[in-house]
């Protein structure tokens, strides 16, 4: 992330489409609250430590996530679940 960009427009930049495969808080990255999702081709690394809402704690592996690139708009589905969740992102610029 550069000084000039806010947190929102460098995560509306990004697509994610997977598994998530695991999720932690990295101990050895400054904490950073991290998501691995898993899609056919390859593995992502989804950071959430400028969202606000919760999501990192509401997220479990083996939950589906869907973001397309633009929007701050996540589709989560897990057993019985399917929904929309508007990522809250804390822009300090």
């Amino acid at each position: 992330m550069t000084p000039d960009k806010k947190a929102s427009e460098y995560y509306k930049e990004y697509t994610y489409s997977g598994l998530v495969t695991n999720k932690f808080i990295d101990s050895e990255q400054h904490n950073y609250r991290t998501v691995i999702i898993r899609n056919d081709e390859k593995s992502d690394i989804f950071l959430l430590d400028f969202e606000t809402s919760g999501l990192f704690e509401f997220i479990q592996v083996g939950d589906s996530i869907f973001k397309k690139k633009n929007s701050l708009n996540l589709r989560l589905k897990r057993y019985q679940l399917d929904t929309i969740i508007k990522m809250q992102i804390y822009d300090k610029n």
